[in-house]
Parts: C-alpha cells; sequence; structure tokens
C-alpha cells in the first residue's frame, strides 16, 4: 500500500490534500504525503490544492501558504461551514478547473523550455472570480502568478500592476 501511494504521488498533476484534524494529526500524511507533495508543488512538477473540510488549525502546516478552497464572499471557509455544502464543492471544482487549466497551458511552455527561451519572455496568467456584491460593492478574489522555472524567477526583480476600473458593462 505504501509503495502505491508513493507512485501515485509521483505521478499525479493535481494533488488534493483533504485537510482536518484528523489529517493533520496522521503522522504518514503529515510527514510523508505532505512533505513530498509541496515539494512537488514548490518545484513546479505538482498543483497541491488544500481543501480544508473541517475546522482545524491548518495555518501553520507546511502547505499553508498554498491557495487553499474553498473559498465564499467571506474568504476561505471549511466545507462544513458552508450554508449549502454543494457550493463549497462546487467552488472546490472551479479551483480544480483552474489548476487543470494551468497546467495544460503550461505543458507546452515546459516542452518548448528545453529549446533556450528568450530571457525576456515570461508567462503571467491571472485569474479573478467574482465574490459577489459585499457592502454594496462587487469584490472579486484575484490570484496572479508567472508560470516559470525558479531560474528565470530569479530573474525578475519587480512586478508592477495597475488595475483600471472595469466599465459597467464589465461588471457581473
Amino acid at each position: 500500500m505504501d509503495s502505491k501511494i508513493k507512485e501515485e504521488l509521483e505521478s499525479a498533476d493535481i494533488i488534493l490534500l483533504l485537510v482536518s484534524s484528523d489529517f493533520i494529526a496522521s503522522n504518514y500524511c503529515y510527514d510523508v504525503e505532505v512533505k513530498k507533495s509541496v515539494k512537488r508543488h514548490e518545484v513546479g512538477n505538482a498543483v497541491v490544492i488544500p481543501i480544508i473540510l473541517r475546522p482545524c488549525l491548518w495555518q501553520s502546516a507546511p502547505f499553508s501558504k498554498l491557495q487553499a478552497s474553498p473559498i465564499n464572499t467571506e474568504g476561505l471557509e471549511p466545507i462544513t461551514k458552508w450554508q449549502n455544502i454543494d457550493d463549497a464543492w462546487y467552488h472546490v471544482v472551479l479551483d480544480i478547473k483552474e489548476a487543470a487549466r494551468r497546467l495544460r497551458d503550461l505543458k507546452p511552455l515546459k516542452e518548448k523550455h528545453a529549446a533556450a527561451l528568450e530571457p525576456s519572455v515570461f508567462k503571467f496568467n491571472n485569474y479573478a472570480r467574482y465574490k459577489g456584491l459585499i457592502d454594496g460593492e462587487h469584490r472579486w478574489d484575484w490570484l496572479v502568478y508567472m508560470d516559470e522555472s525558479a531560474e528565470k524567477l530569479n530573474m525578475v526583480n519587480s512586478v508592477e500592476y495597475h488595475c483600471i476600473p472595469p466599465s459597467r458593462s464589465q461588471i457581473v
């Protein structure tokens, strides 16, 4: 069983961590699976998505710096705290689909990477999810990322973003 889990962790493109107090208390999950998964995420060989199932102290875990799911209008909320569990899982599915899209977009770039890319070309992506009308204002969750090797990321000194207010026709 242990070798099968290791084999699957090595071959998975997307790794879901189903986070609860039981998961955190499991030495095997925490010491073996999490460390291996986070390492693969950091080097760009996989995308790890922590899915917070129940309230627990996960904020100091090795995966706490990763974008967790699901996020509602209040922010990150454990699935069991959502009024409608189906809505929570819907948002998890959206996050998984976005991870799959990023991986799909990144695959040709990785294959092309062997054929020396111009050092000045960087791949930026962003992902926005409309959170709804909160306190009379339209709110969004934004994730901006660079899909590049550590070598190319080390070449970046700074990145500057200018937000332009949307026109009325662009507001959901």
